[in-house]
């Protein structure tokens, strides 16, 4: 608990069936002041991946328990670029662009200090940074 003073996150919070779970243990060990730099790709930053964004209240869903894995549409399971795999299969659970991920925020009242339409590395990704 409130021992780091960030937390980077590049490319992942996307592969979490329970992205709300992980964000709330980032902060759970960030000190208060602390940083979570969020990177994620933006909704069609893959080739073939043309699902739509995912819904804060299916996020919500999944963080109650009242959506299980086995319930969520994951669009016929298309193969990841990245991975080679099926996206049901250590794949994009979620989808979202940076105007769909900031009523996440909202929802929570996560503190965004900063963000970005298109991260400066490579332009594939939106970034949001939450303080603590």
């Amino acid at each position: 608990d409130n021992t780091w003073d960030y937390v980077l996150s590049s490319h992942v919070i996307e592969h979490f069936f329970d992205p709300i779970k992980a964000i709330k243990e980032w902060f759970r060990v960030i000190k208060p002041g602390g940083y979570i730099y969020i990177i994620a790709p933006k909704s069609r930053a893959l080739p073939g991946e043309d699902r739509p964004c995912t819904t804060v209240q299916e996020l919500v869903d999944r963080h109650e328990g009242r959506l299980l894995p086995e319930q969520v549409d994951m669009g016929g399971y298309q193969v990841s670029s990245v991975t080679g795999l099926p996206m049901g299969c250590h794949g994009h659970w979620s989808v979202w662009d940076l105007k769909d991920f900031i009523p996440l925020c909202y929802y929570y009242n996560w503190r965004i200090v900063n963000s970005q339409e298109s991260d400066d590395k490579v332009g594939n990704g939106f970034c949001v940074v939450l303080q603590k």
